[in-house]
């Protein structure tokens, strides 16, 4: 087994699944999971938001919440392993990474502005094979938290193809 990092490995590109996983849909946003790169360490992936124009500013101004997965007014994130264990989006801190065998999912960088935003996330160690179940909603912004199945053995066989550049 690959040990867990808190990013991708340097100097690597990953095998890509062609996932595109959307998040419940509502009048004012549209969310989307894709970018999928597997490694041998664990899945880098992007999360896409799309705002209604003149609705939304996901850039938080002093004094305003931050809108990154796993804080206050931010979008849930979280996986299910098909062995049981379970990651939750947190912000970078590094708390997640003290205990061997935890579900690291975490948010590793991000742009945006105004009605289009995109951040990077980093998921490891990779799942066994069998069903992952996503968990995703804003709730905050009218989008409840549901469901979605897919097959890890995707991730698996993606890591495979991955390569060291340098």
């Amino acid at each position: 087994m690959v040990a867990p990092r808190s990013g991708p490995p340097l100097g690597s590109a990953g095998g890509l699944v062609p996932w595109t996983i959307v998040l419940p849909r509502t009048q004012d946003i549209y969310v989307v999971l894709q970018d999928f790169e597997a490694f041998p360490s664990g899945v880098l992936f992007t999360l896409r938001a799309r705002f209604r124009p003149g609705t939304f500013d996901p850039i938080p101004r002093p004094g305003q919440p931050s809108q990154l997965p796993g804080t206050p007014g931010g979008p849930h994130i979280a996986v299910t392993y098909p062995d049981g264990r379970e990651g939750e989006s947190v912000p970078a801190s590094g708390r997640d990474l003290l205990e061997p065998g935890n579900v690291i999912l975490r948010y590793f960088r991000g742009s945006g502005g105004g009605d289009e935003w995109w951040m990077r996330l980093w998921m490891s160690p990779l799942p066994p094979k069998g069903p992952l179940t996503w968990h995703l909603g804003w709730p905050e912004k009218g989008a409840p938290i549901t469901s979605v199945e897919v097959e890890g053995a995707e991730l698996i066989k993606a890591a495979r193809q991955a390569e060291d550049l340098w």
